[in-house]
């Protein structure tokens, strides 16, 4: 809506007798004062809610500075940035945490070699304090049998009593350097098996403290695993416009670029034509899901005008073709407003009164002849007729005069080919006309 007209006081009351009133002046005062205040009433209302904020979509980007979009876009790409750096970070931590676990694995792997050999060489020992007991109780054996010798010898013989008695007594103290012989191999015997025991317990940590090294290792790749693919992803969000990051979002980059393609859109003006070679792959045309504008294709029956046009005539045949629509579209200038499709009709466009309609048209021109003696004839064959033959009679109240005869102008017989058709043009190419309504 333009803006509400200002207020301008018309009338001077203080002019007129203080009997007098002027209830005309008054109403026409009234009058204006309304105006101005409804248009105003009506202009905030497009701008502010009930409760007082802005309306939404108000502000746009167009409404922007160019100075705040390009501190919005530098303040986005920096917090993208940091995140990428991040988690390129986490992922160099990941990478040192899988490092040091491996090299922990490695560790807990010697140390469980260690812990195997340290129990070979328990279980060793055990075999060695067994074979000493064996021995030490064959020792046990044979002094027994040396004291029973002995015992049988003092009951046999009085008077080798005392040999025999000394000979017991020698035989009971090799029994007791045996029997402490036997007591100390069952002792190393039991340290044996205790090493061994604390060998295997050994072992036993050693092997859980690989398995959980290894756990840790694999955690830690799939940490690094995880935190590449969440560089990655930082990454998309930041640059990637081959298509969507994740369900129907695009990037950083996606969206400032479709905001600069859309911007030369954006700056033309309402009812400005626009002449696209659309016929060519790639060709830049206007996009139309934008809501800041809206263009129409001058073209009847084209899909690109879908829900924009209504009404639409084509009458007559060429070259006289009339293609008409309606413009129907909400919060354009133009909605309800008649539009020649001139793509269709082939209307070129000239200057002059803007949508004044012309069809083609010749230059209407005089056939004459030179005036000589006799009568002067014009061939069919050099001129061509509808008419037949073109004769012009001499009037002797001049050098020239008419003829009425409907020339055409074509190749005579048997001459050069001459380009002919139902309308007069230059040479030309097609191109389509595009307009912003919105």
């Amino acid at each position: 809506m333009a803006q509400p007209p200002a207020y301008n006081r018309t009338k001077d009351f203080a002019t007129d007798y203080p009997d007098q009133t002027d209830n005309q002046a008054i109403n026409n005062e009234l009058d204006g004062v309304s105006l101005s205040v409804n248009g105003i009433r009506k202009n905030l209302a497009l701008i502010q809610r009930d409760d007082g904020g802005l309306r939404n979509n108000i502000v746009t980007k167009d409404a922007l500075s160019p100075e705040l979009t390009d501190e919005l876009y530098a303040e986005f790409s920096g917090n993208i940035n940091d995140a990428v750096l991040q988690a390129q970070q986490a992922a160099v931590e990941a990478d040192n945490s899988a490092q040091s676990a491996a090299n922990d694995a490695a560790s807990a792997a010697a140390a469980k070699t260690d812990a195997q050999a340290a129990a070979n060489g328990a279980q060793a020992s055990a075999a060695e304090a067994s074979v000493s007991q064996v021995a030490a109780a064959a020792s046990s054996n044979s002094a027994s049998s040396f004291a029973t010798a002995a015992a049988a010898s003092a009951s046999a013989s009085a008077g080798s009593q005392t040999a025999a008695a000394n000979s017991a007594s020698a035989a009971a103290g090799s029994a007791s350097v045996a029997q402490g012989s036997a007591s100390n191999s069952l002792a190393s015997a039991t340290a044996a098996e205790t090493s061994a025991t604390t060998a295997s317990n050994q072992a036993t940590a050693a092997a859980s403290s690989a398995s959980a090294a290894a756990g840790s290792a694999t955690a830690a790749g799939n940490s690094a695993t995880a935190a590449g693919a969440s560089a990655g992803l930082a990454q998309d969000w930041a640059i990637k416009t081959s298509g969507p990051v994740s369900g129907g979002e695009f990037s950083a980059k996606y969206y400032a670029t479709l905001a600069a393609a859309a911007q030369k859109w954006a700056t033309r003006g309402v009812g400005e034509l626009v002449l696209i070679w659309d016929h060519l792959a790639g060709a830049d045309v206007p996009p139309t899901n934008n809501p800041d504008f809206r263009y129409i294709k001058l073209t009847a029956s084209s899909s690109y005008n879908s829900g924009v046009l209504t009404s639409e005539s084509v009458a007559g045949s060429a070259p006289l073709l009339t293609a008409t629509a309606i413009i129907s579209l909400a919060g354009s200038p133009m909605n309800g407003s008649l539009v020649y499709l001139i793509n269709t009709e082939r209307r070129a466009v000239r200057a002059g009164a803007s949508g004044d309609i012309q069809d083609d048209a010749f230059q209407r021109f005089a056939l004459r002849a030179r005036r000589g003696s006799g009568a002067v004839g014009l061939s069919a064959d050099a001129m061509g007729s509808s008419d037949g033959s073109l004769s012009v009679g001499i009037s002797s109240a001049g050098y020239y005069v008419e003829t009425t005869a409907n020339v055409v102008f074509d190749a005579p017989s048997g001459g050069a080919s001459v380009r002919t058709a139902v309308e007069t043009r230059m040479r030309n190419i097609g191109a389509s006309f595009y307009m912003r309504v919105k």
